[in-house]
């Protein structure tokens, strides 16, 4: 292995940087800074974007990249954890947490088989059609979702284009299974899988954890705890008893939830929608004619228009001054507009992600029957045919409000043609004609009904309340065939597949007691999978207290665990045996330098950031393979003495302070003791760099051999 260091780039940054962590796929740099920024940079130092802190002055915590480097893991010191994908910069989760978060952690799975899920996904492809898009002219910016499984505002992928549709464009394909470990200062250890469905936590007392590695089959989970405790839990039910059904069932809830947040995005459209409306003007203006006359009933002057063909002066000023022909036409309008939007959103996205939100419930209903595979795991059919009645009572509410929209547009067309027809007769300098010959006796009907309906309320709209979190005020009294049968049979309305209607409810307390419902749904889950991870034992670690620095990689194959701390200057290396709870530890030295900061490399090298005690405190950069420092005799490990001189590599002109590295791409970051100096550097350069020799003098040694070659053909 090479061990010369290339400068790339170095840079100067006008806010102190606090965090960096490398991609573990991508050539992309994470980076925050003290204002609570988090940016993203490319090794060209391009910046793909920047993230403000979900709160005014919160700072991040700690970075975490999901294994396959499209969604980041940031928390915060608010205790928010943000989930943000790395394409577009797109939000797809934010959660509390329960205290400040000290580590994250992500491990992916990738040598798991899911064959028994993946056809399951398949048959969703099929049945389950894309989801239509939200324009803006429906009042949302909300991009092009897709209508399969975790359909929802959220990643578009990194090859971009909202192809995948859903909180992860991969989602729609079947992908290995991942977890996100969540350490807190608590005590507490919450584990995710893909980040959003909560399976359980471990509790390692008070004592606050420093890090944490799962094993790559998830098998081991091991912990390290402020005051040296090493504290291994047993997590085999995510490897091998249950893994599977875990599986499926966390990717049925990334679906489900991706589909409700895709339904939130609608509401909040129909919402703008209906406040385009200018409908509360018209009912401002009655109000004030109702107060102004001294009967005071706005209906009986409009019916006695209406029937008699006689105004009354008040009213004639009304129509006169008040309203006009333009802004009677403008209104007309308006409520055309926003009750065709409102229907257009409901008949065409309220109508189909409730509908996939059913399939996939019935699904989940499906597996809730399986008691030998999903029951275990908390899965309860009563919760989920609970969930599937709010289904069907959030759909049946919006059918209800189209009905009244329809009724409603009806009434209102002709109630304002004939106000426009009167205004223009008022405003007119003869003598008013009152006839009604443009209308027909089922439309006088209409605008009769409408009118007395307004009662003295001067309630022109019944949409509105429809849209409030309130119970309704004017609920429609009208039976259709099938509620007159439900009502003579009460056996019949008592069957749990039939759809119990509730008339007071409006449409946004069926959506917010559907959204319950499913949440409802996945909480037994997470505490019977919690309460199967076992603690398995606990080491002890020696001259560990309360290190600034821990970095731990473990190895599934020989359940080798290999850990090493920094703590003030005293560099210490474990090399544990998790099966036969004995360890070795290793003291590190390095003679005339002190450790700064120390990461794994890769499983089998140590990168060590050293500063020297001369004035200049220059920094220098090591790459220790950890074989041999292993297997030298006694504690004290010397480790100028297992490295080649050339591999003590000085940082010229730099006080350092900390590092990140990147075995993955052989990149390295250093930080300058200001924060605001980085550099990077490529640390196989020196390879690179005789390879390109090499390929050089081939090149020049078959140039001058086909010179060579052309010179005695040609020669006579």
């Amino acid at each position: 292995m090479s061990y010369t260091m290339k400068l790339l780039e170095e840079r100067h940054m006008a806010t102190k940087v606090e965090l960096m962590v490398w991609s573990h796929k991508l050539d992309l740099l994470a980076l925050s800074n003290a204002k609570g920024e988090v940016a993203l940079h490319r090794l060209s130092w391009q910046k793909v974007w920047s993230l403000p802190p979900p709160e005014e002055g919160a700072s991040v915590k700690v970075i975490a990249w999901r294994p396959d480097g499209k969604v980041i893991a940031i928390a915060y010191s608010s205790n928010d954890l943000l989930l943000v994908g790395v394409e577009n910069r797109s939000l797809v989760h934010r959660s509390k947490t329960e205290g400040e978060v000290t580590c994250l952690s992500w491990t992916q799975d990738d040598s798991s088989s899911r064959s028994s899920y993946q056809s399951l996904q398949d048959l969703n492809l099929d049945f389950l059609p894309r989801l239509p898009s939200l324009s803006r002219s429906y009042g949302s910016a909300l991009s092009e979702v897709g209508g399969g499984p975790g359909s929802a505002a959220g990643e578009e992928g990194l090859n971009g284009g909202g192809a995948g549709g859903g909180v992860d464009s991969d989602v729609t394909e079947p992908r290995p299974l991942s977890l996100l470990i969540v350490g807190h200062v608590t005590g507490q250890a919450a584990l995710s899988i893909y980040g959003l469905f909560g399976c359980g936590s471990v509790d390692c007392g008070t004592s606050c954890i420093l890090s944490t590695a799962l094993a790559q089959d998830f098998g081991r989970l091991v912990i390290v705890c402020e005051g040296g405790e090493l504290k291994v839990f047993d997590t085999s039910v995510l490897a091998k008893q249950y893994a599977n059904e875990l599986h499926a069932l966390a990717s049925k809830h990334l679906s489900i939830m991706g589909l409700v947040d895709y339904l939130d995005e609608t509401m909040k459209s129909v919402k703008e929608a209906y406040e385009n409306l200018l409908l509360l003007e018209m009912e401002s203006k009655l109000a004030s004619y109702a107060e102004s006359t001294s009967g005071g009933d706005v209906s009986a002057d409009l019916l006695e228009l209406l029937v008699l063909g006689s105004v009354s002066e008040s009213l004639q000023r009304f129509l006169h001054r008040d309203l006009s022909d333009k802004a009677v036409k403008k209104l007309g309008h308006s409520i055309e507009l926003s009750y065709s939007n409102i229907q257009k959103l409901v008949l065409k996205h309220v109508h189909s992600v409730a509908h996939a939100i059913s399939y996939h419930l019935a699904e989940l209903q499906g597996m809730a029957r399986c008691s030998t595979r999903f029951r275990p795991l908390g899965l309860n059919e009563d919760l989920v045919t609970k969930a599937l009645s709010a289904v069907g009572r959030f759909l049946a509410k919006a059918n209800e409000m189209l009905l009244v929209i329809d009724d409603s547009m009806k009434k209102y067309k002709l109630f304002f043609r004939w106000l426009f027809a009167m205004i223009q007769r008022v405003s007119e300098d003869r003598m008013m004609d009152m006839t009604l010959a443009d209308f027909t006796q089922q439309d006088i009907a209409f605008i009769a009904s409408f009118i007395y309906d307004l009662d003295g309320s001067c309630r022109l709209d019944h949409v509105g309340q429809y849209l409030n979190e309130t119970d309704l005020t004017h609920p429609i009294e009208t039976e259709n065939s099938w509620q007159k049968l439900l009502k003579n049979n009460e056996e019949l309305a008592k069957h749990p597949c039939i759809v119990k209607l509730d008339r007071k409810t409006s449409l946004m307390q069926e959506h917010v007691r559907l959204r319950e419902a499913i949440v409802e749904v996945f909480v037994p889950p997470q505490s019977a999978v919690g309460s199967m991870l076992l603690p398995d034992n606990v080491v002890k670690l020696p001259g560990v207290k309360n290190p600034s620095q821990v970095a731990l990689t473990l190895e599934t194959g020989d359940n080798r665990l290999l850990l090493t701390t920094l703590e003030g200057e005293n560099l210490l290396l474990f090399d544990v045996n998790l099966v036969t709870k004995g360890f070795s530890v290793k003291s590190i030295i390095f003679p005339s330098l002190h450790p700064l900061d120390v990461q794994f490399y890769v499983p089998e090298i140590l990168s060590v950031l050293l500063k020297g005690t001369d004035p200049e405190r220059g920094a220098v950069f090591v790459q220790l393979p950890v074989a041999p420092v292993c297997k030298v005799a006694g504690s004290e490990v010397d480790a100028t003495n297992l490295v080649e001189s050339s591999a003590l590599q000085p940082i010229e002109n730099l006080v350092a302070s900390s590092f990140a590295v990147s075995g993955a791409r052989k990149m390295a970051v250093l930080l300058s003791e200001s924060r605001r100096k980085i550099r990077l550097y490529d640390l196989d350069a020196e390879a690179e760099d005789e390879e390109e020799e090499g390929a050089a003098t081939d090149a020049d040694s078959s140039k001058c051999s086909a010179m060579d070659e052309s010179s005695l053909v040609v020669s006579p």
